[in-house]
């Protein structure tokens, strides 16, 4: 649950899973733009470092369909998204990565409520820019291109998987600006943006007329597919490469190693952005589409519900925080002073995410949204990832109306007895206005809203009543 700075993270001890995992990765990287597009030198490395770690996951079954260079133009892209992902069935992965350059171009003024900058972030693929006589031709794969992509593979069931070493990220960038002394590049085409496209050349308009636009929400016309979508970068910031790499794909791929790729895709953008902000202006996105969590294993490698809980109820409710050492600034937290962690926590119990042993950190120094750690004694292995437990954290209690609108009561029921277990700092109030927040009990499912504002849920989340779903919530 992420909330006013509050995070509670459900850990579970890990167990090999016994059967591979299917993936079909799409993966495409552009070193050798034509001109005017300037070159980049780290994109075609990304994709073979990517390529290599799903060979060398145990876990996972990977089929490739690689495009590099002058094989990743726009119409391979889209016929590799719709043809070779399109193949990924229930139970298994369809991975597109994308490496190279990111820009905007302006957006047609249908698109101007749901694109407030009139702007839409935009892939350039190596045919990006093609000169003629007539003047240049544009082929940018849009954000809305990629909506109805997504859409249509996400109909097989397949965890849709997207992960964007680019400024389509969080909105797309790998620019050839000056490098300096250590060749730090950010990826991202520069200019303004570029000019309107005719409609014709959205993959979708032998489909979808603009005029319908004018009529009909988006939602309706270009529904959002289930996928889970990792950026390497805000849309107003660069992606940067460096020593021949590109920064987010080094440290994910850094990070997944170190915790076995059994970890949520929350934690893994936390760890992320700690790896990366010390040094770069970049701040690494993760979001859920369609209806998805961020609270859901990195290619469903652990399945929720699954393995033995640490904390059963048994010990003092708390959060669960992650760990990692950085070499600039060294053990660090990814929990500070919002999410509650003050200077009464002398000691810090920290574990093995293989559980196999319990290290005690002090901290040194509490900053807003993480906090510098020393350990007494043993020092943990600097190569690992580990989880921290703080007991009875919260920044501020946080005051729960439960709202029934269902003839039936035993969603109620379930959530009160919840309640019951789940300790200081949350607790029930007896009227919406005095609340936080709304846990709303509808048509036999879960969601969390603001006080009296039912329509807006704050989450994807609209569980069904279960155990589960009544500790998820």
């Amino acid at each position: 649950i992420v909330s006013s700075g509050y995070t509670e993270i459900t850990y579970f001890r890990y167990n090999k899973m016994t059967k591979k995992k299917k993936v079909y990765a799409l993966l495409a990287g552009i070193n050798d733009y034509r001109q005017p597009i300037p070159k980049l030198r780290g994109c075609l490395h990304d994709v073979a470092q990517v390529k290599s770690y799903l060979e060398q996951t145990e876990e996972l079954d990977p089929v490739f369909s690689v495009l590099l260079d002058k094989e990743a133009t726009k119409a391979a892209i889209v016929d590799g998204i719709l043809n070779f992902l399109g193949k990924a069935q229930s139970g298994e992965v369809a991975l597109f990565y994308f490496s190279g350059h990111g820009t905007r171009e302006k957006a047609p003024e249908v698109f101007w409520a749901s694109d407030p900058d009139r702007k839409l972030q935009c892939l350039v693929p190596y045919d990006g820019i093609e000169e003629n006589k007539s003047g240049p031709k544009y082929n940018l794969l849009a954000n809305k291109e990629l909506r109805y992509l997504i859409n249509k593979i996400s109909e097989n069931n397949s965890h849709v998987l997207t992960l964007f070493d680019c400024c389509h990220s969080g909105g797309a960038s790998r620019n050839a600006g000056g490098a300096t002394p250590r060749q730090f590049i950010p990826r991202f085409l520069a200019g303004e943006s570029f000019p309107e496209r005719k409609w014709s050349d959205f993959v979708f308009s032998g489909e979808l007329s603009s005029s319908r636009f004018q009529s009909e929400s988006i939602k309706t016309l270009l529904p959002e597919g289930p996928h889970i979508h990792l950026a390497a970068a805000l849309p107003e910031e660069s992606a940067y490469e460096t020593d021949g790499s590109g920064v987010f794909t080094r440290n994910l791929l850094d990070l997944l190693r170190r915790t076995g790729n059994r970890i949520t895709y929350v934690d893994l953008q936390s760890l992320i952005r700690n790896s990366v902000k010390s040094n770069f202006r970049q701040t690494p996105q993760v979001y859920a589409g369609g209806g998805q969590t961020v609270f859901r294993f990195f290619m469903d490698l652990m399945p929720m519900g699954e393995g033995n809980l640490i904390n059963k109820g048994e010990e003092p409710f708390g959060l669960m925080a992650n760990v990692n050492y950085n070499k600039t600034l060294g053990w660090q937290m990814d929990m500070g002073r919002l999410q509650g962690v003050s200077d009464t926590q002398t000691q810090i119990k920290v574990e093995s995410k293989k559980g196999q042993k319990d290290f005690i950190a002090l901290p040194v120094k509490i900053g807003p949204d993480y906090t510098l750690l020393k350990f007494e004694g043993t020092e943990p292995d600097q190569s690992e990832s580990y989880l921290a437990f703080l007991p009875n954290s919260l920044s501020s209690p946080i005051r729960v109306f439960l709202r029934n609108w269902d003839e039936d009561q035993s969603g109620l029921t379930f959530m009160e007895e919840k309640f019951d277990g789940v300790g200081p700092g949350v607790f029930r109030v007896d009227m919406e206005s005095e609340a936080d927040y709304v846990v709303q009990i509808k048509e036999q499912t879960y969601s969390i809203t603001f006080p009296e504002d039912d329509k807006r849920p704050l989450t994807a989340l609209a569980e069904p009543y279960s155990p589960h779903s009544e500790r998820q919530i």
